[in-house]
């Protein structure tokens, strides 16, 4: 790690005098830590403050010459650690009263000790804090800094003049933080003016255009160049660098006709990017992660701000991005535009040097790739004389994917790298680019900033179509680009579509996606074809671009029954040899011989292929630019397949034997609803015949009645039985629901009335069958109907919007098979047998379960139908109540029942509601217990509707009915109608004349249990009671009549 430059330290790097910072030391209490005379004079501290960062700043420019960038760089940073501490003492000459003497304030002799503490404070603060590189004022956190410097400084008064009061001194702390940051940003701005690094740092100048390709992060770094002339021996390394910004976009066999395809410096857009200030504790591969970040337009700013910064010879810059999104780009835009006086840039293309190499070794294998010449890294950056090497680590995510080498710790070893480097006087800055999907995979150290390429904004968007314009002499239209975001946004697949329009199909009118990745991939294929045989006619360029876009399609299936989106060469091999094996025999489809022309998938414009060399092996890997064009893909196939297989179908002879397909074989192995895409594409391409209903029925009916119908040699991923036949059981029911439209439980297992249990059984199936992602997948993509049937026979239709039972109650009579034509059932049911359960999705249901089955078995069994109720089972009302937010009187009146448990509960919600129920309803309710014993809570409500409606009063005596009542409920009452101030003449007989037989002993025992219901009986009856004639006794306890 870089060295730590304390407030001492920035001054001798600035040249200042010893003897004027052991003055400040000593000025601010060293000896005290020394052991030598002990005293701290604040108006020495400032005085030597001052005179240092005007003797330091004052001469900084005619110093920093022609100094190495990394020493440069040291040196600003020293200036900056200066002018913190000089703010805060040129600070007290603006809150301190006019001809305060300061000179008098200080400590020294037996006043140390106890002041030693706050002593060391204010030093530490002001003297020794660790320095950082200002990339925004951070005046916030500043000001807190000075504001806990200010705390320390009462203990320099305890010698001070009697006039200098505590009071004055406090008013004076309060200010002096804003004063010192005021000074602060004074002398930042004045630094910036004269060293635009400041300038970077803060982020104070204006934001760059999207139109200058990285220039402005040039000509920003141009002003703080010290004019050096690169050596011969790095200078093939700046000519390559340089040399990127007139090569053209594309290479030079992808040209277009006699179009003009721009240069990299006329059609480079920066792109726009989140920051990630402390990456170390966040999982950059999740889109959460960045959600909460600002996307910023300021590319060029930062990074100039982040290469003459401290940080970034501490530790690696990590850049992360989609496929396509432009991080090999930007590096190679970056090594262009670096002034090569300051800066030499190494891009070490990590595809290209071995995997399992440390970094010093990579950098050099990366030059020798680049310049073919051989340097040891040592004579490298000698070579460079005083430049700061800038390293561009490009591709990590290819080391990871490709070789499968566990280098979790790259960054971490890519840090460890510049720390040593640093301490031999060789400091280096590192840039490291990665796929964000992989992000995971390496740990990335606190001290690091992660950047993230974000797609084009739709202004981005118009800036590349102008460039292209301008170059082409195209008209490529704005509108009809945007009119495909997923492909606009990212930089490659808008070039592709710019190509496409260039071609002769113009992007003109909106078309389906799916029209539009057939005619875009058909196409490209066609140009591929045509490079390596120019001599094909209409006919056979079709058959050859049809077979180009399945062995495409294969690599797409490859990619997605493997669970993941890139596929190695290696497994490629394998997939094409099982599907698309050789052979010298003319046929269709999947069985033509390959040719030269057919061994170009790594060559795709729209693949992205990584490379790493491990050893002596290479290693490569597959990936589609963008996930649709798998997904498209992938749908493409599935709908020829369909097609062809049901074509044959309907040819085949009656006792032909039907042999394993293709299209079985690439359904087996993964859930097709988890990429939601390829439905919607098939969606599209549907074409209704009749026979593709026929063979998707057959297909199922093959893969779950006959258990001899397996994979053949097609075997991506290791699966069991149960996985293989509950994922193409799930794939040709989803084909059905989406190329033939609602299919009815009959038609898929032919038996009535067993089908129901029978799809029961096929969704238990699926479930033991199926990953977390892929059984959520297809509850979400699928539906069911339930309806009833001619003869009242249930079925169930799968897909599409289907007329049926929607309400729960429906379709809880559905499912227990309570006919319609009975109004009125009551019905018990098993209970689930869960113990053999161990899935997570299960075990929150069955803990819930088991407790209701345990505990109240016949009110989660019981099931109850009646005329104007919806059915439900007792304990199912009865939670629907429970868990509602509110509650209404429909909900109660579902869960009154004769069972004690259910009353209680039933009670405890209506005293609960009571506020927000109807009074009709309460009142109700309580003549309906008034049979039974009553309770406090059923009483309490009582009261409620009575206080607002004295047409209830009669409730009172039905609920405290001779039999009923008890001492504290008959109180309870009287007392609160007394309070209602109930008429007399209308009061319930029952409560007063309970309370006027309450013997002292019964008040005695109230005046304990429940003391508040006692002193409201008491004031009451003593101020009202003669109305209702009760008297609250002197020496007797009890009222009487």
């Amino acid at each position: 790690m870089a060295k730590r430059v304390t407030y001492a330290d920035a001054v001798e790097l600035l040249g200042g005098d010893s003897r004027l910072i052991k003055a400040l030391d000593n000025a601010l209490g060293a000896a005290l830590f020394l052991g030598g005379p002990a005293a701290v004079s604040l108006f020495d501290a400032k005085t030597e403050a001052i005179r240092l960062a005007n003797q330091l700043l004052g001469s900084l420019r005619e110093k920093l010459g022609k100094l190495p960038r990394a020493t440069r760089t040291e040196r600003l940073v020293a200036a900056h650690e200066v002018i913190i501490t000089t703010a805060f003492f040129k600070a007290l000459d603006d809150v301190l009263p006019p001809h305060f003497p300061l000179k008098l304030l200080g400590i020294d002799g037996p006043a140390v000790e106890s002041a030693m503490s706050d002593v060391r404070r204010l030093r530490s603060f002001l003297l020794e804090r660790d320095p950082v590189t200002p990339t925004s004022l951070q005046l916030d956190e500043l000001r807190r800094t000075y504001g806990l410097a200010s705390t320390t400084i009462p203990a320099l008064l305890s010698n001070g003049p009697n006039f200098v009061t505590r009071d004055l001194w406090e008013d004076v702390m309060t200010e002096l933080p804003e004063a010192a940051t005021r000074h602060y940003e004074e002398l930042y701005h004045q630094l910036a003016s004269d060293f635009p690094e400041f300038a970077f740092w803060a982020q104070i100048r204006g934001h760059e255009s999207t139109q200058t390709a990285l220039a402005s992060l040039e000509k920003m770094l141009m002003e703080v160049t010290a004019g050096r002339v690169p050596s011969a021996k790095v200078r093939s390394i700046h000519v390559l660098n340089a040399g990127a910004l007139i090569r053209p976009i594309i290479p030079s066999d992808e040209q277009v006709g006699d179009l003009r395809i721009p240069s990299l410096g006329e059609g480079y857009v920066v792109p726009i990017f989140r920051r990630v200030g402390d990456p170390s504790g966040s999982d950059l591969s999740l889109e959460s992660t960045w959600d909460r970040e600002e996307i910023r337009g300021d590319l060029g700013q930062l990074l100039a701000g982040h290469l003459t910064s401290f940080e970034a010879l501490q530790a690696p810059m990590l850049i992360l991005g989609q496929p396509g999104a432009g991080k090999s780009v930007l590096t190679q835009m970056l090594a262009a535009r670096l002034p090569s006086s300051d800066f030499l840039p190494i891009r070490v293309p990590l595809r290209q040097v071995p995997a399992d190499a440390g970094i010093q070794e990579q950098i050099e294998a990366g030059v020798h790739v680049t310049t073919g010449e051989t340097i040891s890294w040592p004579d490298l950056v000698r070579s460079a004389e005083g430049a700061l090497p800038v390293v561009l680590l490009d591709g990590l995510d290819e080391l990871l994917q490709a070789t499968g080498v566990n280098r979790a710790d790259y960054l971490r070893q890519a840090m460890e790298f510049q720390d040593r480097e640093a301490s031999l006087g060789r400091p280096l800055a590192v840039i490291v680019t990665t796929r964000t999907a992989v992000a995971d995979r390496c740990r990335v150290p606190r001290e690091s900033v992660a950047l993230r390429l974000e797609p084009f904004s739709d202004d981005q968007v118009g800036v590349w179509v102008e460039a292209w314009n301008r170059s082409t002499g195209a008209n490529l239209s704005l509108p009809n680009v945007l009119c495909y975001p997923d492909l606009a946004r990212q930089p490659l697949l808008l070039l592709m579509l710019a190509l496409y329009d260039a071609d002769g199909a113009a992007l003109a009118g909106r078309l389906l996606q799916s029209e539009l990745y057939e005619r875009l991939l058909s196409r490209f294929a066609a140009r591929e074809i045509r490079k390596h045989e120019k001599d094909l006619d209409e006919h056979a360029l079709t058959d050859l671009v049809e077979f180009e876009l399945q062995r495409l399609s294969v690599a797409a299936f490859a990619m997605f029954n493997r669970g993941q989106q890139w596929v190695t060469h290696e497994e490629l091999n394998r997939d094409l040899a099982a599907l698309m094996p050789e052979s010298t025999v003319a046929t269709t489809g999947f069985r033509r011989p390959l040719t030269a022309a057919q061994k170009v998938l790594g060559r795709f414009f729209f693949v992205h292929q990584t490379h790493a060399q491990q050893d002596t092996d290479a290693f490569s890997t597959y990936e589609f630019l963008h996930a649709t064009f798998g997904e498209y893909l992938i749908a493409r196939l599935i709908r020829s397949q369909v097609s062809e297989e049901a074509e044959q179908e309907g040819r085949r002879r009656s006792f032909q034997q039907r042999s394993q397909t293709i299209l079985t074989d690439l359904l087996s192995f993964a859930v097709l609803a988890v990429r939601a895409p390829i439905l919607r594409f098939l969606d599209e391409m549907r074409e209704d015949d009749f026979r593709e209903r026929l063979l998707l029925l057959r297909l199922f009916r093959d893969a779950y009645f006959d258990a001899s119908v397996g994979v053949g040699d097609y075997r991506p991923s290791p699966v069991s039985a149960v996985q293989n036949v509950a994922c193409r059981t799930a794939n040709v029911v989803l084909l059905l629901s989406v190329l033939s439209g609602p299919t009815r439980a009959g038609e898929l297992f032919g038996t009535r009335p067993a089908h129901i249990h029978q799809w029961q059984n096929l969704v238990d199936l699926w479930r033991a069958g199926m990953a977390g992602e892929e059984w959520q997948a297809l509850n979400d993509w699928l539906t069911i109907t339930r309806t009833w049937e001619e003869g009242n026979e249930r079925e169930i239709t799968v897909g599409g919007p289907v007329a049926g039972l929607r309400a729960p109650d429906e379709i809880a009579k559905w499912t227990h098979q309570i006919t319609r034509d009975r109004r009125e059932a009551v019905w018990v049911v098993r209970p689930a047998r869960t113990s053999l359960d161990t899935g997570s999705g299960r075990h929150s249901i069955n803990a819930i379960a088991e407790m209701a089955f345990r505990d109240r078995l016949e009110l989660a069994t019981t099931f109850v139908s009646a005329s104007g109720k919806p059915a439900n089972s007792l304990l199912g009302a009865l939670l629907d109540a429970w868990l509602s937010s509110r509650p209404d009187s429909s909900q109660l009146d579902l869960i009154f029942h004769d069972d004690p448990w259910m009353k209680r509960r039933f009670l405890q919600l209506l005293y609960g509601e009571r506020h927000h129920l109807p009074d009709e309803f309460i009142a109700a309710v309580c003549v309906r217990f008034s049979r039974f014993a009553h309770t406090a809570e059923l009483l309490d409500c009582a009261l409620h509707v009575v206080a607002r409606d004295r047409r209830h009063l009669h409730l009172i005596d039905r609920l405290l009915g001779e039999d009923h009542a008890t001492p504290t409920g008959a109180l309870l009452a009287a007392v609160t109608l007394m309070e209602l101030d109930v008429d007399p003449s209308a009061a319930p007989v029952v409560a007063f004349n309970w309370v006027r037989r309450m013997t002292p002993a019964d008040f005695e025992e109230i005046a304990q249990s429940d003391p508040h219901l006692f002193a409201r009986a008491r004031r009451i009856i003593r101020a009202e009671g003669g109305r209702y004639r009760l008297t609250w006794p002197g020496s007797s306890p009890a009222p009487s009549g």
